[in-house]
């Protein structure tokens, strides 16, 4: 008896929305007031809940950057950053924007007005060290933290570089742990004691 092979099951396509269409759904009312989602490369995420350790180190983080740079840079938390290229508007645990006079009230800061990107990262690690480094990365966003919890250390990706078509990559990434001192790219006179960013009192 011959058996009829069925053929292949072609790939379904994504439908991706492009930015505009993102944000008229905003503007819609589309999304629930309480729903948390993110557009990545044109595909909405949804975002995982916050944690109370979340929550405490990104108030201590705050705390930080609010204190030491005062009106050097914007602090903004879990606020977009839009990235036009990829159809991107990721919203980051922390962000540190360039001064714009009359602040962001039209819009929200693009990648070059953009000085550091923090991402607090537990069941998000994925995530944070997959699609939105690889987003960040070739947006040209030069300070990258991932502060990592299931391992209890921050990692800095520095450097984007185009290493083939269409590709870019951070060529420089290194690993901080309690007892070791960070600091943002563009604010040098900044330190972070690792320690009590990972786990605040």
């Amino acid at each position: 008896m011959s058996v009829q092979l069925r053929p292949p099951v072609p790939e379904m396509e994504i439908r991706r929305l492009d930015l505009e269409e993102y944000h008229r759904l905003i503007e819609m009312g589309f999304f629930a007031s309480d729903e948390r989602v993110e557009l990545i490369e044109g595909v909405l995420h949804s975002m995982s809940p916050k944690g109370p350790r979340h929550a405490a180190i990104l108030s201590h983080l705050l705390r930080v950057f609010i204190t030491t740079l005062g009106e050097r840079a914007e602090v903004r938390a879990q606020d977009p950053i839009t990235i036009p290229p990829s159809n991107s508007e990721p919203e980051p645990d922390l962000t540190l924007a360039s001064p714009r006079e009359g602040g962001y009230l039209d819009r929200h800061p693009l990648p070059q007005e953009v000085l550091l990107v923090v991402e607090i990262a537990d069941s998000s690690l994925a995530e944070d060290g997959g699609v939105k480094l690889r987003v960040y990365a070739a947006a040209g966003i030069e300070d990258y933290w991932i502060i990592n919890l299931a391992d209890d250390q921050v990692e800095v990706h520095r450097g984007p570089v185009e290493v083939a078509h269409d590709r870019v990559v951070y060529r420089q990434r290194t690993l901080h742990m309690a007892g070791d001192t960070i600091s943002p790219l563009h604010f040098p006179d900044c330190s972070v004691d690792v320690a009590s960013l990972l786990r605040p009192s």
